[in-house]
């Protein structure tokens, strides 16, 4: 057989042993945690999460579609119209570590880095290039909002004298052992492989951490037999004294798998999406009906689909969105009518999908089209309210990946310092030990982009404030205060306004002297004319030195 041959047979293979669907893959109750975090129940439940995020949930090209739509008692041809999936996980890739890094001193860009060990801003810098991580930062966090769960493997890659980052889908994970902290002890991963011979075989691979010491033991696996993937050895050790993965929970609710963003809202979700496409079905049949005749039935004819339609066809699988039921008559005074009840009030329907929406988006915030629009209020300050309840789930949702990511770090300097590859130097296993790789990702970095039109509003109405309070007697420190500005902040403007007045008594104080300066010219003038009646000779009395000193004035006041 051919390799895609065998890659077919595997691919069917897999489909078959994905588990029936059970309502209790997709719930997790501590009464019966086995059905959350079972391996076979886990890849069902992923798969089905992906088929939301992509909007094929309800399609009959999944083995399970049927099955779930009945365990819902959902319309057979309900479709995804509604279904919030894609934009929420497309959300959240942006607002975890969306954006790009910044590659050069790590301390601006998606994901900032805050550390007291300059020394290891480098080494992360070459870690995130030779990681990709640019492009793969996002596809951490796309499996973690659609599926509940992502994981990140630190792979020691001697051949190419480098240490990387590498993203495990959650379904390649057959098993974890987490402790209390919430760090991996030990881990199987399991995925599809093509081995040499160009046959595809089970990959699984064993992390162990022996207990009471540093040493981690890994075993390598070809249709559950040792097998030496690497062409190596199948089996090995290191004395990392970690185990080189990360998990990371979308939302953690307490099991050892998470729970994706939409999660708690699937029967909301499915209801709208039931309602809508029955909807949308009566609309199709409202603009193409099938009609009652004044004739008898046709020898032949069919009495309960729509006419001269052949539903044997391939192309024509979902018959029901477009057949009424048809009847004849014979009777002379029959009329021809369109078979489609007109009971049925679009409008009213269309508002109570809208009704759900909003219901919907008052549980997920983030979907709110407020939180990006200004709309009439130019202060800002709608937007800001907006706002306020998708920034406080941003700050809380960020660290379940930010300090997975900083430990990830931590493991990959020891890891490359220790085999000695070049961008490492300096830090070994002892250097995770001693915390000298510590650092942070600040959780409350810059959520959403500062509108320039609303600050410089905002910053309007603050400087309006304060002058209309400086009219009062109303001390500027009193008004600042009020608006959340630091003591710091304030400390530092009275200084700026103490300097800018100094600047402005000195140009004052020049503009005085030069006016009477000028009035004495003036004066001067005048008199020596008056006595002598000779313009040349007043002229001639004035003094150089008085003409300097008006051009040295004048100096003085341009420059102030």
């Amino acid at each position: 057989m051919s390799l895609i041959d065998n890659i077919r047979n595997w691919s069917i293979k897999m489909t078959k042993s994905i588990a029936a669907f059970r309502e209790q893959y997709v719930q997790s109750d501590w009464a019966e945690p086995d059905f959350y975090v079972n391996y076979e129940g886990r890849k069902l439940r992923y798969q089905i999460l992906w088929a939301w995020y992509e909007s094929t949930a309800f399609r009959n090209i999944h083995n399970w579609a049927q099955a779930y739509r009945n365990s819902y008692q959902l319309y057979k041809y309900t479709r995804n119209l509604y279904n919030p999936a894609f934009r929420i996980v497309e959300f959240w890739k942006m607002m975890v570590w969306g954006g790009l890094l910044d590659a050069e001193g790590l301390e601006k860009g998606a994901i900032p880095i805050k550390t007291v060990n300059e020394n290891i801003r480098l080494p992360i810098v070459k870690l995130w290039k030779d990681s990709n991580w640019d492009i793969n930062k996002d596809i951490t966090v796309l499996y973690g909002t659609a599926m509940g769960d992502a994981a990140i493997r630190i792979v020691d890659d001697p051949v190419r004298g480098e240490v990387r980052l590498e993203n495990i889908h959650p379904a390649s994970i057959k098993s974890l052992v987490i402790d209390d902290r919430g760090f991996v002890r030990e881990y199987e991963i399991e995925e599809t492989r093509i081995k040499d011979d160009g046959k595809p075989a089970t990959y699984l691979e064993v992390a162990k951490r022996i207990p009471n010491s540093d040493t981690v033991k890994f075993e390598t696996y070809a249709d559950r037999k040792l097998f030496a993937w690497n062409g190596l050895a199948s089996s090995w050790t290191k004395e990392y004294g970690f185990i080189p993965l990360v998990a990371i929970q979308h939302n953690s609710v307490g099991f050892d798998f998470g729970w994706p963003e939409i999660h708690p809202l699937r029967s909301k979700v499915n209801d709208i999406e039931d309602l809508a496409s029955k909807l949308h079905d009566y609309i199709r049949k409202v603009i193409d009906p099938v009609w009652l005749f004044n004739f008898a039935k046709p020898k032949g004819g069919k009495t309960d689909t729509t006419m001269n339609v052949d539903t044997s066809t391939s192309d024509y699988k979902e018959p029901g969105r477009e057949e009424v039921p048809a009847m004849y008559v014979s009777q002379a005074d029959a009329k021809a009518q369109a078979l489609v009840t007109n009971e049925i009030s679009i409008s009213e329907t269309s508002a109570q999908i809208g009704s759900m929406l909003s219901e919907l988006e008052r549980d997920l915030p983030e979907l709110q089209m407020d939180i990006w629009t200004v709309g009439q209020d130019v202060s800002g300050k709608a937007l800001g309210k907006a706002r306020q309840r998708v920034e406080r789930k941003v700050i809380q949702r960020r660290p379940n990946y930010d300090k997975a990511l900083v430990r990830a770090h931590q493991m990959a300097l020891a890891i490359g310092g220790e085999a000695g590859y070049e961008g490492y130097t300096g830090f070994n296993l002892e250097s995770y030990k001693a915390g000298k790789l510590d650092h942070t990702i600040p959780s409350d970095r810059i959520i959403f982009m500062p509108d320039p039109f609303v600050e410089a509003n905002e910053k309007r109405i603050l400087w309006e404030t304060v002058a209309r309070a400086a009219t009062s007697g109303i001390p500027p420190e009193v008004v600042l205060k009020d608006y959340g500005k630091t003591d710091e902040w304030i400390e530092e403007f009275m200084s700026k306004m103490e300097a800018f007045e100094a600047k402005q008594m000195e140009k004052a104080k020049f503009t005085a002297e030069l006016a009477a300066a000028n009035k004495q010219e003036t004066d001067g003038s005048t008199g020596g004319k008056g006595s002598s009646g000779n313009e040349g000779d007043s002229r001639k009395g004035r003094s150089t030195p008085n003409n300097n000193d008006k051009s040295q004035k004048e100096e003085n006041v341009a420059n102030t």
